[in-house]
């Protein structure tokens, strides 16, 4: 008889069984029943995503001013980018869903909004929807700065490493909050979720080719939700 590939299994606990018929049959069910609870926390997380990345925001203004990230999170979307959107809510995609979450920036907030209006569905605000920090003090950073640390946290995600002493959000965080918003969701079929890219990354994992803005990744919840996640 082998020895089960589960990893909470050590090989001398085995061992031990095998030289008693009467424990090994007892561990053979204790080990089906721990199996069988592993793929029941799967159970009722089948639910649909559709992820739509916010549309263009401008930040114009934003940047004349030298605003606070927490002020750049107000900044609208551009003009131009609404007919995208509004044409993006008639694809099929959208049918059926029971509800749409967003993320509390005015660029999701905006979209999810759009998106809505032929619809007409719930939306919920979900606070740790929200973008990516690139400073966890909250306080300015120009643009150059802030591209030079995203880099650096998306080279993190595609090694698998992490970056000591970092200025900025972990992967391991924003995953952690994104999936504890999605999972409260479960029971339901289809929900359209309206954040940031960085949250779709942290999700799914390394994103080569990214996602434009106004466009959206379907996927499912029991795709991206591992053991670990649902502990």
């Amino acid at each position: 008889m082998s020895i089960p590939s589960n990893h909470c299994i050590r090989k001398n606990h085995w061992r031990r069984y095998q030289e008693n018929p009467e424990l090994c049959v007892d561990f053979i069910l204790l080990f089906s029943k721990l199996q069988a609870y592993q793929c029941n926390k799967y159970d009722g997380i089948s639910m649909e995503i559709v992820f739509v990345r916010h549309g263009t925001p401008d930040y114009t203004l934003a940047d004349q001013r030298q605003m606070t990230q927490l002020e750049k999170d107000y900044a609208p979307l551009t003009r131009d980018c609404i007919p995208f959107i509004c044409s993006q809510s008639q694809k099929a995609v959208f049918a059926g869903a029971d509800l749409m979450i967003s993320s509390p920036y005015t660029r999701a907030l905006q979209t999810a909004e759009i998106l809505n209006r032929p619809l007409g569905l719930p939306l919920f605000v979900e606070h740790d929807l929200r973008e990516w920090r690139a400073d966890l003090a909250g306080g300015y950073i120009d643009l150059s700065e802030r591209d030079r640390r995203w880099q650096e946290y998306r080279s993190g995600i595609k090694s698998g490493g992490t970056q000591p002493d970092a200025l900025y959000e972990s992967a391991v965080d924003l995953r952690s909050r994104a999936l504890k918003v999605l999972q409260r969701y479960k029971d339901c079929k289809k929900v359209i979720v309206v954040a940031h890219f960085n949250v779709l990354e942290s999700v799914l994992g390394y994103q080569k080719d990214g996602i434009g803005c106004g466009e959206f990744k379907v996927f499912s919840l029991q795709a991206v939700v591992s053991v670990q996640d649902t502990v």
